[in-house]
């Protein structure tokens, strides 16, 4: 693992010119702030002072502003920069004022379960499985609607013309250390999908959020537009990401775990699909519109891959939402399972909310998300707009 130690040699020894703070907000999108060398050591003690109110306007923390510090482990050399200008990109932790952690944090909330997870004999390793569309830019270099290409799933070129870019961000990616899979075209015109190994869950997390950047930066130096959106195309596919829990540990325990998912993923909808898109791809023909499992029909809310019985897949969450907060809520409906000893239920078959207003609902009444989700990052959710 990267000390910070490790990074101030790196920064020194490879003459890197710039360092970007990044961070996430409560619905995933990335935020960064940039350092010169000579601050490293600074924002590793103190930290570096951001504005809260313009990034978590609605949070009860003290005062108006919080800290963000840097991960040393997720440290990455960004290769689209020249060595010349060297630039290498961080993760941080949120703190208020006083050094307690930001209550309010996915990446906090995350690294919670995981010692909640550890704690039941439990050994799991997470992936994720994203939907992206690649968009024609106008004349101006603003995005359109013009898909870049009419491939359909798995089609090869002519008929995909995004191999070269998917090509291209897996390479990206591996320079900076992360780990793609597979990628291939989806079933929509101009949808792409690229697949990551599985990992550490918080480096999986880590490796998810980066990799929107990663294609959106890809896609815009080849005059793209890369869109995660639910449902970008009213008539086509939606675009989803795909949570994969692998079973280390404890597989005798995946059953209790998946009878979690069923019972409390319900409750769990606002914050995966929290757009009014998002209601319109669960109800599309080819999306999952019911909270059902099998291991023999792929078009099911949590999947058992047939060669991969240790493998569990949960293919609700929106390909543009968060992905700290996807992998913490698929472990807590898992881990509430276990805790509850559930019985995998022979026929479950309950219908997703057919409203963000119906998934709203569902937040307000759920007494597991009272106690373990924070009321700042409840009440942004259920502050969403309901109408597109």
């Amino acid at each position: 693992m990267t000390t910070r130690e490790d990074v101030l040699n790196y920064v020194e020894d490879e003459g890197v010119k710039f360092i970007r703070l990044g961070f996430y907000d409560l619905f995933g999108k990335q935020k960064n702030v940039s350092i010169m060398p000579r601050q490293l050591n600074r924002a590793f003690e103190k930290g570096v002072a951001i504005d809260a109110t313009q990034i978590f306007p609605g949070c009860t923390h003290e005062g108006t502003d919080l800290i963000i510090k840097p991960d040393p482990s997720t440290m990455v050399l960004l290769p689209w920069r020249s060595m010349e200008n060297g630039v290498i990109h961080m993760v941080c932790d949120l703190y208020t004022i006083d050094g307690k952690p930001f209550e309010a944090d996915t990446r906090l909330l995350l690294k919670r379960v995981l010692q909640s997870v550890a704690s039941q004999d439990l050994e799991v390793l997470m992936a994720a499985k994203n939907e992206f569309y690649l968009f024609e830019r106008d004349e101006n270099g603003n995005p359109t609607k013009k898909p870049f290409d009419h491939g359909g799933y798995m089609d090869v070129a002519p008929l995909d013309q995004g191999e070269n870019i998917r090509r291209e961000i897996c390479l990206i990616l591996e320079e900076m250390g992360l780990d793609p899979h597979k990628s291939y075209h989806q079933s929509g015109p101009g949808q792409n999908e690229i697949d990551f190994h599985f990992s550490d869950p918080l480096q999986a997390a880590d490796e998810a959020s980066l990799f929107k950047w990663v294609v959106r930066t890809t896609a815009n130096s080849n005059g793209l537009y890369a869109d995660f959106s639910a449902k970008p195309l009213e008539d086509q596919a939606g675009s989803s990401m795909h949570v994969q829990v692998r079973f280390v540990e404890g597989l005798k325990k995946r059953d209790a775990f998946i009878a979690g998912l069923l019972k409390y993923l319900p409750e769990m909808q606002l914050f995966m699909c929290s757009s009014p898109l998002s209601v319109k791809r669960l109800a599309s023909v080819n999306a999952p519109g019911r909270f059902d499992v099998s291991d023999t029909v792929r078009n099911v809310m949590v999947r058992i891959p047939p060669l991969a019985k240790d493998v569990i897949e949960v293919r609700l969450p929106d390909s543009l939402t968060n992905p700290y907060l996807n992998f913490a809520l698929v472990l807590i409906a898992g881990l509430q399972g276990i805790e509850e000893n559930l019985d995998l239920p022979k026929n479950a078959d309950r219908p997703v909310a057919s409203s963000l207003k119906e998934a709203k609902e569902l937040v307000q009444t759920s007494q597991l998300i009272e106690q373990t989700l924070h009321p700042d990052l409840v009440n942004a959710y259920l502050a969403v707009e309901e109408e597109c």
